[in-house]
Parts: structure tokens; sequence; C-alpha cells
């Protein structure tokens, strides 16, 4: 019975760890789409053409881990007006295990938006460490 049930155990622990791997990944790539948004964002506050703003994204979502060398970077207006920018990266994720059991590639893609909004209010910055 062990002999038989052997291969369905190593092949539900090489998932679980292709599995966990493929989150942390993806949580890797959704935090460098996040920095090139707020990046993109930032440079839209600015007022830089989109050339530069495109530049700055792509250069702070590899920064940030991106292994790839094109981002979707859409710049747009949201319906109060504001201008909003929205990041979609696409990376393919390693497999290790599930190899054996599918013979496609993984790709991870995850996406974020931000609003540049009119600064308001009163705003104070505190330095503790010279």
């Amino acid at each position: 019975m062990t002999a038989l049930m052997l291969p369905l155990l190593i092949g539900m622990v090489g998932l679980g760890v292709d599995v966990s791997m493929w989150m942390m990944e993806r949580r890797n790539v959704q935090a460098a789409a996040d920095a090139a948004v707020i990046a993109a964002a930032w440079e839209i506050a600015n007022g830089d053409a989109e050339a530069y703003v495109r530049d700055a994204a792509l250069r702070e979502a590899q920064n940030n881990g991106y292994r790839g060398s094109s981002l979707t970077l859409e710049i747009g207006e949201s319906s109060e007006g504001l201008p909003t920018a929205m990041t979609t990266l696409n990376q393919p994720s390693q497999v290790y295990f599930s190899r054996i059991f599918y013979k496609g590639d993984i790709s991870l893609a995850v996406s974020a938006a931000a609003e540049v909004m009119p600064p308001s209010g009163d705003f104070c910055m505190l330095s503790l460490d010279p």
C-alpha cells in the first residue's frame, strides 16, 4: 500500500512546493507593480512627458525585483477628471516539480492602479535620525 501511495504523496508535496513558490513570486511581482505605479503617478504629478513616466515605472519595477523587460502602462483620467495610472506586469514563473504533470509555461500577471490627487491640508515631516 505504501509503494502505491508514495508517487501520489511525492507529487502532492512537489505541487505544494511549486504553489508556495508561485505565491511568493506573485507577491514579489505585485510589490514591483505597486512601486511602478507609484513612480508613474509621481512623474505624472510632476508634469513629466509620457515617455519619461514609462521609463520611471519600468526602472522602479526592475529595482523591486521584476525580471521582465516590458510593462503595460495606461495613463488616463478618473471620473472626477484626475490623472490615473495603471500598470500590468507579466513574468514567467519557475516550475520545479509540476513539470512532470504540466508541460506548459506558467506566467504570473499582476496589476496596480493609482490616482493623482491634488494636495490638500498641511503636511509635516519629522526626522529623528541625522
